[in-house]
C-alpha cells in the first residue's frame, strides 16, 4: 500500500470524536467479554492479531462511518483465515496472499465438512477446514480432548504411515466450526504440486467419511547448495551439509550423518550472522525444518550439531545367579544379587555400578530402575530393540511396582514382580531387560564443531 496516500485520504477525513470515542469504549466492553470467553481456552495472541480483534471489535460494536471504511476496505485484512488459530506460518503467509482459497466440500451423517484454504512452504503443508450440519455436537472438549474433536487419516489406495503434524482443535464459528492442522510432507523429494489424500473419520461428535484431495502447489523457494562438514575427532560422527531451501515462512536444511547407533539422535542450532537463532520445528532423517524464515539480507547461517547416545535395552538370562549386566555404551552396571519367591510375588535385588550421582538426576535413576522387566527367556527369539516389543506377546512380560530404594548411597534396589497368574512360575525360565537407554537421558553429547553456510555464494 501506498502510506504517502492512506495518509492523504485520512487527512481529508472530518472525524466525529464523540462518535468515535463512544465506539472505542463499546468495542472494549466487547472486548473484555470476548477475552473472558477465550481465555480459558486459547494461549495469548501476537500483538497483530490483537490489534486485528480490537479492530474487529470496533466495527463490531456498531461504528461505521463510511469514509473510513471506504479507506480501509482497500487494506488487506492480515489473518483473516489464520486469526484464530496458532499458526505462525499460516500467518506469515496468508499476510502476503500465499495462502490458497478452496471450497472443497464433502457430506456424511447430515454433517458438511468443507475445505476452505491451503498452503505448501517447505514440506509444511497447511490446511483450514469448517464443518457444519445439525448433528454437530454442541459440547466440544476443546484443546482438551484426545482427538481436538476430529480426526484424520491420509489415505491413497493403501495404508501409509501418518504423517507428522499439529493440529488445532475445533472452534466455533457461527451456527458450526472452523478447524486448521499443519502437515509435514514425510519424504525428502518434496514435489512442486500434489494433491493431499485426506480423510476426516469423525468430527464434532459424529463418525463419518469426509474425503478429500486437496490440491497444494509448493510456494517458490530459493535452494542453496553446500558441501560444509563437521566431524568428531575419532571420525565416528559427521555431519554434512547438502542444501539450504529459503521459504517464504520456514527454512529446511538437508544433511547427510554419520553415527555409531541407529537410536542416536541428532539435534542442532542454527543462527543467522545478527544472531537470530531460527526456531526448530522437527528434526527428521536428513532433513531439519524451521518455523523461521531467513531474512533477505542474512549472508551466512552458523550450525551447530550435537548428537547424543542412545542403547536399545539389554536382555540377559538370570538363570544363574549372581548376575552381572554392562552397559555397552554408558560402562554402568547392575549387578543381580538375589532372586525370591514369596506370597505369589518375585523379588529381585540389585544394585547400581559405575553411576556418578552426582551427574545423574534422581529422577532419571528412578525411571531406569522403574522400567526394568523380565521376559520368558524362549519368547525373546534373539531380537532386541523395538523389533522385540513388536514380536512379543502381551503375556511374554512381567512389569514390576515401582522399584523400592533399600540404600540409596550405594544405589541399592529392589524391583516386585506379581506371578499369581503364572502356572508354574520358575524364574530360571525368564531374561532380564535392562533400559540403558534412558541413562542417555544424562549423557554427554557429542559437540561438532560448527558449519558455517555461505548464503550469498551463487549471487
Amino acid at each position: 500500500m501506498n502510506k504517502e496516500w492512506f495518509n492523504e485520504q485520512l487527512a481529508d477525513i472530518e472525524v466525529p470524536k464523540e462518535e468515535v470515542f463512544a465506539a472505542i469504549h463499546r468495542g472494549i466492553v466487547l472486548g473484555k467479554e470476548e477475552i473472558k470467553k477465550t481465555k480459558k481456552k486459547f494461549k495469548p495472541k501476537k500483538v497483530a492479531y490483537i490489534a486485528t480483534m480490537a479492530a474487529s471489535l470496533l466495527f463490531a460494536s456498531g461504528f461505521v462511518f463510511q469514509p473510513i471504511t471506504a479507506v480501509l476496505a482497500s487494506v488487506p485484512i492480515i489473518g483473516s483465515i489464520y486469526e484464530n488459530f496458532h499458526s505462525d506460518i499460516g500467518k506469515k503467509l496468508e499476510s502476503n496472499g500465499l495462502v490458497g482459497k478452496l471450497k472443497e466440500k464433502a457430506t456424511d451423517n447430515g454433517i458438511d465438512v468443507t475445505v476452505t484454504s491451503a498452503y505448501y512452504d517447505g514440506n509444511n503443508i497447511g490446511i483450514t477446514f469448517k464443518a457444519d450440519g445439525k448433528g454437530l455436537s454442541k459440547n466440544l472438549s476443546g484443546s482438551t480432548g484426545p482427538e481436538a474433536d476430529y480426526s484424520l487419516k491420509l489415505f491413497d489406495g493403501v495404508e501409509q504411515k501418518q504423517w507428522e503434524g499439529s493440529r488445532e482443535p475445533l472452534m466455533k464459528k457461527g451456527d458450526g466450526y472452523i478447524g486448521a492442522m499443519t502437515l509435514e510432507y514425510p519424504l525428502k523429494t518434496l514435489p512442486s504440486k500434489m494433491n493431499v489424500p485426506l480423510t476426516f473419520t469423525y468430527m464434532g461428535g459424529k463418525k463419518g467419511n469426509w474425503s478429500f484431495h486437496v490440491p497444494v502447489q509448493q510456494i517458490l523457494a530459493e535452494e542453496i547448495t553446500s558441501n560444509a562438514k563437521s566431524s568428531s575427532q575419532d571420525g565416528d560422527y559427521f555431519f554434512k551439509m547438502q542444501s539450504v531451501i529459503k521459504g517464504k515462512a520456514t527454512t529446511i536444511i538437508n544433511y547427510q550423518t554419520k553415527v555409531i547407533d541407529e537410536g542416536d539422535s541428532l539435534t542442532m542450532r542454527v543462527y543467522d550472522d545478527h544472531g537470530k537463532k531460527l526456531n526448530l520445528q522437527q528434526v527428521d532423517e536428513q532433513r531439519a525444518t524451521f518455523k523461521s524464515e531467513i531474512d533477505k539480507d542474512t549472508n551466512y547461517l552458523m550450525i551447530y550439531p550435537e548428537f547424543s547416545k542412545f542403547e536399545d535395552d539389554t536382555i540377559q538370562s538370570i538363570s544363574v545367579l549372581p548376575q552381572k549386566i554392562v552397559s555397552k555404551r554408558f560402562e554402568s552396571i547392575v549387578n543381580i544379587e538375589k532372586v525370591q519367591t514369596k506370597n505369589q510375588l518375585l523379588i529381585l535385588d540389585y544394585t547400581l555400578k559405575n553411576i556418578n550421582t552426582s551427574d545423574v538426576r534422581k529422577d532419571i535413576l528412578q525411571n531406569f530402575v522403574d522400567q526394568i522387566k523380565l521376559v520368558k527367556t524362549k519368547d525373546t527369539n534373539g531380537l532386541t530393540g523395538q523389533d522385540l516389543y513388536e514380536n512379543l506377546k502381551a503375556d511374554s512380560i512381567l512389569y514390576a511396582k515401582k522399584a523400592s530404594v533399600v540404600d540409596e548411597k550405594e544405589l541399592s534396589y529392589q524391583s516386585t514382580f506379581h506371578i499369581e497368574h503364572i502356572q508354574g512360575f520358575d524364574y530360571k525360565n525368564y531374561s532380564i531387560i535392562v533400559p540403558f537407554g534412558i541413562l542417555s537421558l544424562n549423557s554427554d553429547s557429542i559437540k561438532l564443531d560448527p558449519i558455517k553456510v555461505n548464503l550469498k555464494q551463487q549471487q
